[in-house]
C-alpha cells in the first residue's frame, strides 16, 4: 500500500505469533490488490475506468467499504468524500504531478465530478457506477482503517489476544502487553516531530491522525497539503493535524480525515456531540484535547 506496516503480537509461542502475523500480511496484500488506485487490475481501477459508461460488479469487501464511506460522508456533512480523486490529480497528488497552483477555472472544471451524488450503488446486483465520466474514487482516507480492522480480526481468529498494528500512523491496540494497562501511543507535534503533542494509553481502541505537514506539493515557494476540502477544491488548512480515538480503525481513519476538512467550529461541535476522543493541533501549534 505504499507504506510501512508493523505488527507486534504476543502469542503462545514464537511460531504461533509468526503464523498469525503472516496471515495478517496475506490479507493486506489481498486488500491492496482490491483497493489500490495505482494497480491497473484492482477493482477500484476498474470502477474508475468505467466512469460514465457502465456499472461494475464488485466484491463484498468493496461494496461494504463504499457503503461505509457514504455513512461517514453523511456524518461529516460531506467533509469526508472519497470522490476527491479528480482534485487530487489536478493538484499533483495522483499521476504525473501538478503544473502549478490550480486556477479557480481549473478547479471549477473538475469539482462537479466530486460528490457522492456521482456514485450509484446497487446492493442487490453488487454493482457500482460512477455517473460522471470525470469522476473517480480514491480510498486513501479510509482503506488503511479498513485494512487495520481486518488484520485485527484475523489476529483474533488465530488466538492472539494482545497485539499492536501500525499502518502508516493508523493503529489499533488489541488487549495489552503483559503487566501493562494498555499500549503506549505518542502523537508527535507537527512543528517539532521529536516532541510529543499528546501521550495516550490504548486498549482495544484505534487511533488515526490526519495532517497536511508530511505529504505536500510546493508551488511558488508555498506548500500545499494533500488533504483537500471537497467543497472549495483546495487544501484544507483549518488545523495542522486531527487525531481521533475510536472503537474501530475504520471510524478513526475516516473521521480524522473528515474532521480535518471541517471548519474549526464544526470540528468542536462534532467532538462534543460524539463519543470519540478528538485531539487537534491548531494552525498555530496549540494542542486541544478534551
Amino acid at each position: 500500500m505504499g507504506t510501512v506496516v508493523t505488527i507486534a503480537a504476543y502469542g503462545s509461542s514464537a511460531s504461533h505469533a509468526h503464523r498469525a502475523i503472516t496471515k495478517a500480511f496475506d490479507e493486506l496484500h489481498r486488500l491492496d490488490r482490491m483497493m489500490s488506485l495505482f494497480k491497473s487490475g484492482s477493482e477500484l481501477s476498474e470502477v474508475n475506468r468505467s466512469a460514465g459508461k457502465s456499472p461494475v460488479q464488485v466484491s463484498d469487501d468493496f461494496l461494504l467499504l463504499l457503503q461505509k464511506t457514504r455513512t461517514y460522508h453523511i456524518q461529516t456533512h460531506g467533509a469526508f468524500d472519497v470522490t476527491v480523486a479528480p482534485l487530487m490529480r489536478l493538484w499533483g497528488f495522483i499521476g504525473e504531478g501538478g503544473r502549478g497552483i490550480p486556477s479557480d477555472r481549473e478547479i471549477n472544471h473538475v469539482i462537479d465530478a466530486v460528490g457522492f451524488q456521482n456514485i450509484e450503488i446497487d446492493p442487490l446486483k453488487k454493482t457500482v457506477a460512477l455517473l460522471n465520466q470525470r469522476s473517480s474514487i480514491d480510498f486513501g482516507g479510509i482503506a488503511v482503517g479498513y485494512s487495520v480492522d481486518r488484520v485485527v480480526s484475523i489476529l483474533k481468529e488465530e488466538g492472539i489476544e494482545s497485539a499492536f498494528v501500525n499502518h502508516s500512523g493508523d493503529a489499533f491496540a488489541l488487549g495489552a502487553p503483559a503487566d501493562a494497562e494498555g499500549w503506549p501511543v505518542i502523537i508527535p507535534h507537527p512543528l517539532a516531530p521529536q516532541e510529543s503533542a499528546a501521550s495516550l494509553t490504548l486498549r482495544n481502541q484505534a487511533i488515526s491522525t490526519s495532517g497536511n505537514y508530511e505529504k505536500f506539493v510546493e508551488f511558488e515557494h508555498q506548500r500545499f497539503g494533500h488533504i483537500l476540502d471537497p467543497f472549495s477544491g483546495r487544501p484544507s488548512n483549518e488545523v495542522m493535524s486531527t487525531s481521533v480515538v475510536a472503537p474501530t480503525a475504520l471510524d478513526a481513519d475516516a473521521l480524522s480525515t473528515g474532521l480535518f476538512c471541517m471548519k474549526r467550529e464544526s470540528q468542536k461541535e462534532f467532538a462534543a456531540a460524539h463519543q470519540y476522543r478528538v485531539i487537534t493541533i491548531s494552525s498555530t501549534g496549540e494542542v486541544e484535547s478534551p
